[in-house]
C-alpha cells in the first residue's frame, strides 16, 4: 500500500485516470477525488463553459486552489485534470504530500 499517503494519477486527457482511480480506491479502501468533477460541481458549469467564461488561466487558478486544499489529505486517490501538474507549481504541491503515478 501507499503508507497512508494520497496517490495522484496524472496523464493525458482521456487516458483512463478516473476509471483506474475509482477501481484502485475501491480496492484499497481509499477515498476518491477527481479534480475536474469537483470543479464542475463547485462552479456549476462544464469545463467548456468555465474556459469560455474565465479562459484557461482562470481554469488553472481553480485547479490550483483545489489542489492546495488536498495538501494534508491522506488515503485518497486524486485524479487530476490532464494539465493540472503542468501549471502554477501544482506538481510541487503534489510531491510534498503524496505519491503520483503517470498513467
Amino acid at each position: 500500500m501507499l503508507n497512508k499517503k494520497s496517490l495522484y494519477l496524472i496523464g493525458m486527457p482521456g487516458c483512463g485516470k478516473s476509471t483506474l482511480g475509482r477501481r484502485y480506491a475501491e480496492y484499497s479502501g481509499y477515498a476518491f477525488a477527481d479534480t475536474d468533477e469537483i470543479i464542475i460541481k463547485e462552479q456549476g458549469m462544464t469545463i467548456e463553459q468555465i474556459y469560455e467564461q474565465v479562459h484557461e488561466d482562470g481554469f488553472r487558478v481553480h485547479e490550483h486552489e483545489l489542489i492546495k486544499r488536498y495538501v494534508d489529505t491522506k488515503e485518497t486517490v486524486i485524479c487530476t485534470g490532464g494539465g493540472l501538474p503542468c501549471f502554477l507549481g501544482n506538481i510541487d504541491i503534489m510531491n510534498k504530500q503524496g505519491k503520483y503515478s503517470n498513467y
